[in-house]
């Protein structure tokens, strides 16, 4: 699959992770790119990206131009995503773009509007690790029963502490995630991706929610969410993520209940699946199980864990599949997946204002 670039220049917290993920099979080529708007920063992430076209676009149709290009990755940030995808629609058949798709829900329904004949795929990342996608198997084999509760939360510590040298947010959020629409950057930022999580490894479609939020005194924007929902199979769950708890770099953990079992997962233990039953309980690995579904998704043996940059690269691997051969269908998410997620913030947001649950309408 050969790929072009918009977005994710030197500095990006995300352009060498894509960048890793696309190259780590040899399977994808990075053709070319429009790296940055600034033009010294395009230049120097050349040097990082280093595409196949060295050549300086100067905007996406120039970048289009190019022969023979599968698809556009957009990795800019998520306010400037509609923008984006409205432009390269007309350039380009195939468009992969970053989660959160978009600031909103009018966005997300227009955008499906206009996008006719074309394919939109979102990247959410942790649905790509090899253990979450044997964690659905087991659910959808009703091994651990009828589900009756779910539970995610996405806890991290970086509005009160220095993630690390590195961290874009060392000193505060970055200026655009100052600014805050009917969805908090909070939960685009952190909350889509347990929606997306809930959502795959489950096969329930949230429908009601109610909740509350938290602001920081620091940044002025929300910094903490808490949600109760219920689920179109009569389960009910809580989500809770936010950047103001000094216990967790990257807390991420989901568990759902059935009335035969439990199983929960911890992104920070990404080769671990507990599972609990009238047996007791089970801490089950990669090496516990031998699928055909992990053949495509695995690249080093049990008890190497695949990653982060390995389960993103799982995503490119998915969409080539899709694109070239039409596989692997559950395992890509577009427009459709957004939408939901974005109903679902749209509604927790405005329970917070009317201090009642919502029902969930995604159009």
């Amino acid at each position: 699959m050969r790929i072009s670039i918009l977005g994710g220049g030197k500095g990006s917290p995300a352009g060498m992770c894509h960048r890793a993920a696309i190259s780590i099979d040899r399977k994808h080529q990075i053709d070319s790119g429009i790296f940055s708007r600034n033009e010294i920063k395009n230049l120097d992430s050349f040097i990082e990206w280093k595409p196949e076209c060295m050549n300086n676009f100067s905007d996406m149709k120039q970048l289009s131009s190019r022969k023979d290009i599968d698809c556009l990755s957009i990795i800019t940030p998520t306010p400037d995503h509609f923008s984006n995808i409205i432009v390269a629609k007309d350039l380009y058949k195939n468009i992969i773009c970053e989660k959160a798709l978009c600031c909103s829900l009018d966005e997300a329904l227009e955008l499906r509007d206009k996008l006719k004949g074309k394919n939109l795929f979102v990247i959410y990342n942790y649905t790509g690790y090899p253990i979450v996608k044997i964690a659905k198997k087991i659910i959808g084999n009703n091994e651990i029963g009828n589900i009756t509760e779910i539970h995610a939360k996405m806890p991290q510590r970086s509005f009160l502490k220095r993630v690390s040298l590195s961290s874009n947010e060392k000193n505060g959020p970055q200026s655009w995630r100052l600014s805050e629409g009917l969805i908090p950057n909070i939960d685009l930022d952190l909350g889509t991706h347990l929606h997306n999580l809930i959502e795959y490894v489950t096969g329930h479609k949230l429908i009601n929610v109610i909740g509350n939020q938290r602001l920081s005194k620091n940044f002025h924007v929300k910094e903490t969410s808490h949600y109760l929902f219920r689920t179109d199979r009569d389960a009910i769950g809580s989500m809770i993520h936010g950047k103001a708890n000094l216990k967790e770099d990257n807390g991420l953990y989901l568990e759902v209940v059935g009335e035969k079992g439990t199983i929960s997962w911890k992104q920070s233990y990404p080769e671990d699946l507990e599972i609990t039953n009238e047996k007791g309980r089970q801490i089950l690995t990669r090496s516990d199980f031998f699928s055909n579904d992990l053949i495509n998704c695995e690249r080093m043996k049990p008890g190497h864990p695949s990653g982060f940059i390995e389960a993103l690269a799982n995503y490119y691997n998915s969409i080539e599949n899709f694109i070239l051969h039409n596989q692997e269908k559950e395992n890509v998410f577009g427009i459709e997946t957004a939408i939901k997620g974005l109903a679902f913030f749209e509604s927790a947001n405005r329970s917070i204002r009317s201090n009642k649950w919502e029902v969930i309408d995604s159009h």
